[in-house]
Parts: structure tokens; sequence; C-alpha cells
């Protein structure tokens, strides 16, 4: 949502229903190629959003894993395996 203001799954355009977002995310069935939605989201943004929202967590990346991808790297200021402190600061409260 942050990066698109759409969310994946479905669910930001009034819907009443839940069960057909409820059934995407069960699925694994997200949308982030929508190019009008997508286009000004960089390759590494969509790489890092595709490997976490894998369905079959044995194949989803891990938190270390994912600490180590492109855009995620790229946004932490440096290269190393960011802190709990850095990664807290991605976090909206």
């Amino acid at each position: 949502v942050l990066l698109s203001g759409r969310a994946p799954f479905g669910g930001c355009h009034g819907e009443t229903e839940k069960a057909p977002i409820i059934k995407n995310i069960l699925r694994g069935n997200y949308d982030i190629e929508t190019p009008k939605l997508w286009d000004h989201v960089s390759y590494e943004a969509k790489d890092f959003i595709r490997k976490l929202l894998v369905k079959n967590c044995d194949k989803r990346a891990t938190v270390f894993e994912a600490q180590k991808l492109p855009w995620l790297q790229k946004h932490s200021g440096n290269s190393r395996v960011l802190s709990p402190t850095s990664v807290t600061s991605f976090l909206i409260v």
C-alpha cells in the first residue's frame, strides 16, 4: 500500500464483501504489475515484495534474507544486516 497506494490483494476500491480479498490472500493472488499503479516502483522494490508475499513459508524469504535484498539495503544506508533499531525505523506507528 505504501508503494502504490493500493492493497496488493484488493480491497482499496470500497468493496463491502471481504470474501474476495480473503480468497486472494489465502491463494497468494496479488497484483503488483498494473502499469498505472506500479510503473513508478523500482524492480528492486517489486522483487522485495514478491519475495515476502510467497504463500509457502518454506519458500518465502526469511527475515535475514529479506534484510539482504537490494531494495532494503539501498534504503538502509549501508550494506550490513540491519539492527532491530534500523528495522523499526521503517514502521509507521
